[in-house]
């Protein structure tokens, strides 16, 4: 389930935690615990970056709460709210389900933003052996696991069901010379990320990766021309 906002000006120069902010800033008080999400474990809710001149908020459990909240905050944002003084023009509600669970097929994908690839020590020697290499192929192995083991927390934290899937999940990363590192700061903490296309055997979950509640590792299917 999920709102989009659109505005009339451009809103690329925020980020996900402003939309994060914004929300819990105008949230009733019941809700903020549940939208704010301070705990362990992925978050229920996820806040996508602005592009252009709209953002949305992503429910990702189909449950009373969620619909409650999903409902109140509705009704805060049609009422005469400004998003960091800019006037919502216009809201839309899909209330389809976010779906973690792969499915079998044949998908190019792009990443729409960085994909986190690594948080703490033994990953970051991990990750810092694979990069060093000319050939990729460990490398992409890496992703591969990273993506995977996204997956299985997912399917664990908004289905449920405690399984680790067992997918021949392959990617071909397109144009793997260039996998370049950037930086993330998160809690004064730099992150490395990349942001690339790749093929995949499998169709997967919107966003993959760490830090997912706050957009980052959104992913989209693209057609190659």
């Amino acid at each position: 389930m999920k709102i989009k906002i659109v505005t009339s000006r451009d809103l690329s120069r925020f980020t996900s935690r402003h939309v994060r902010n914004f929300i819990g800033s105008i949230a009733n008080k019941d809700d903020k615990d549940f939208l704010m999400h301070h705990g362990k474990g992925l978050s229920s809710v996820i806040y996508t970056k602005p592009f252009r001149n709209s953002f949305e908020i992503i429910f990702t459990k189909t449950d009373n709460k969620s619909i409650d909240v999903i409902l109140n905050i509705r009704e805060i944002l049609l009422g005469d709210i400004k998003f960091y003084g800019e006037k919502i023009k216009s809201l839309t509600e899909d209330w389809s389900d976010y779906n973690p669970v792969p499915v079998k097929g044949l998908f190019i994908y792009k990443t729409l933003t960085p994909f986190i690839l690594a948080t703490n020590n033994t990953e970051f020697k991990i990750l810092f052996n694979v990069a060093q290499k000319k050939d990729k192929s460990d490398f992409i192995r890496f992703i591969s696991r990273r993506i995977l083991s996204s997956i299985d927390y997912q399917i664990k934290e908004y289905i449920g069901k405690n399984i680790k899937l067992a997918l021949d999940l392959d990617i071909k990363v397109i144009d793997n010379n260039n996998l370049c590192f950037k930086n993330i700061y998160y809690k004064e903490k730099i992150l490395p990320a990349i942001n690339f296309k790749f093929i995949c055997n499998y169709k997967l979950p919107e966003f993959v990766g760490y830090k997912i509640g706050l957009g980052y590792g959104r992913i989209q299917e693209i057609y190659l021309t």
